[in-house]
């Protein structure tokens, strides 16, 4: 005798297989999501440390380039500062000024023309190992000399950046 089996619908077993791939594939799907999130954040952190930087660093050459400075001298009380002078009425002071505790900011006080102006540029991460200094013992001519604005933006131990640039007198 032939028996009638009913095959319309999925076993128990068939079932229980589905879920357990689907479980897996969406606990995959899950995770992937986790890392991208995570990816993206980490890339957003870089990309704007490296943008404040570079405007910062565009922001000083724009102040430094309305002069052509034939000489240099320290600020009065503050080894990060350098005063780059033209003439008598045209000069750019750069320096480093403590902002907080853990962080400096970048002052400058420009004499264009006999009037004064001064800019402060504060980042939304710290800026540490600032310094400024002279680059070179026999510069390119004896009157001139080059000196290169140091500073590191600091959100955290892997996320860090050093920017410079550098100024020269002719």
């Amino acid at each position: 005798m032939r028996r009638l089996l009913n095959n319309k619908g999925l076993s128990l077993l068939e079932t229980l297989a589905a879920l357990v791939i689907s479980g897996i594939v969406i606990v995959t799907l899950t995770q992937f999501v986790r890392y991208l999130s995570l990816t993206s954040a980490e890339s957003q952190i870089e990309n704007t440390i490296s943008n404040e930087g570079i405007s910062i660093i565009a922001q000083v050459y724009a102040d430094y380039s309305e002069i052509v400075p034939v000489s240099a001298q320290p600020c009065f009380g503050n080894d990060k500062c350098i005063i780059l002078i033209e003439d008598a009425s045209n000069k750019v002071q750069i320096g480093f000024i403590q902002h907080t505790d853990t962080s400096e900011k970048i002052e400058i006080v420009k004499t264009i023309d006999g009037v004064q102006s001064t800019s402060i540029y504060i980042f939304g991460t710290d800026m540490i190992n600032t310094s400024i200094t002279k680059s070179c013992l026999a510069c390119p001519s004896p009157t001139s000399d080059v000196y290169v604005l140091y500073f590191d933006l600091y959100y955290s131990d892997t996320h860090n950046e050093t920017f410079m640039t550098s100024f020269k007198t002719y």
